[in-house]
């Protein structure tokens, strides 16, 4: 579990507030409940690993349906929006079409021409986010990235199933994305297919050689070497050596 840096739980429908997870920043977003109604509705919980929790950033917002996330270069969660197949880039915009319209020469034209699949049609708040994505040179990785090329549902509901969750990318990104999938559901567990995505990413590790002994050298065993352990163990510098060792052992069991 340490390897995934984000889980991301939708439609919890209880209150989460007391589990933990080691290693984990857990985040929770629950919709006002009616006081005299028992069930609970909605609900977000979002779990970050520690360790990358410097390059995620909450988005403010005044609703409890939806949180946004800013992964540097990345957005992912549950939109409530259904986009379909139609495209989140200009179509027959290239180099070789820029030819013939007044352009700046700064212009940069889009670098992905793949267009989407996907089993679920379009609505208003989808085609909100296509506009995003569109004027932000963001992509959408559901539907055409390895791993789900079909465009798979996501949410199924008693009123039929939907695409309502994407991870989205910036267009010099997406390169790096390995894969994108989307679990069968479990319909005992949830009403939510899992996401899954994968990505490239440059991590700088810095090495700390403050008061570190050097790695001893290979040692190559001889006939003279036992007398020469032995020698050695009966030292006086060794003896002082375990004689510390054991003083630490008897302190963490006590």
């Amino acid at each position: 579990m340490s390897i995934v840096n984000i889980i991301e739980l939708s439609e919890t429908k209880c209150d989460l507030s007391d589990i933990q997870l080691d290693n984990y920043i857990v985040s929770h977003f629950n919709r006002a409940q009616n006081p005299k109604q028992k069930q609970v509705y909605g609900g977000l919980a979002i779990l970050i690993n520690k360790n990358a929790i410097k390059g995620v950033k909450f988005l403010k917002n005044t609703c409890s349906e939806y949180q946004w996330l800013i992964l540097d270069k990345t957005v992912f969660g549950d939109f409530n929006a259904r986009t379909g197949n139609l495209e989140d880039f200009i179509s027959n915009n290239d180099d070789d079409y820029n030819d013939y319209v007044p352009v700046p020469e700064e212009y940069e034209s889009n670098k992905i021409k793949q267009s989407r699949l996907s089993n679920d049609k379009s609505c208003s708040r989808g085609k909100e986010l296509l506009n995003m994505c569109i004027s932000s040179r963001i992509r959408i990785l559901n539907g055409r990235t390895f791993g789900d090329y079909q465009g798979k549902f996501i949410s199924y509901q008693y009123n039929g199933n939907s695409v309502i969750d994407y991870c989205l990318v910036s267009e010099d990104f997406i390169e790096n994305v390995l894969y994108f999938h989307v679990d069968d559901q479990i319909l005992r567990l949830s009403d939510q297919a899992k996401v899954s995505v994968r990505q490239l990413v440059s991590v700088q590790v810095n090495c700390l050689k403050e008061n570190l002994d050097d790695f001893p050298l290979k040692f190559k065993w001889e006939t003279i070497s036992p007398e020469l352990f032995l020698n050695a163990l009966k030292s006086d510098e060794m003896k002082v050596k375990i004689q510390d060792f054991k003083s630490i052992q008897t302190q963490s069991q006590s």
